[in-house]
């Protein structure tokens, strides 16, 4: 996966459950998408969740839209 400098992707095995910074959704444990932007741990539903996230990192840092993919 080709993500900015910033952006880094972290093992999702070991994360708890969450709720996906761009689309709302829960994540269960171990399961979805993680990574570290700008020292800040962060989850996503799935992998077009994450590049939603890419293109406009400062929107979805605000709060979250509803739907996914």
């Amino acid at each position: 996966m080709a993500v900015t400098p910033e952006l880094v992707p972290l093992d999702s095995r070991y994360e708890l459950a969450a709720r996906c910074l761009v689309c709302g959704s829960e994540i269960a444990a171990g399961e979805g998408v993680s990574a570290r932007y700008r020292g800040q741990a962060l989850r996503f539903q799935c992998a077009s969740c994450l590049a939603r996230f890419e293109l406009d990192p400062d929107r979805y840092l605000g709060g979250h839209e509803s739907g996914c993919c």
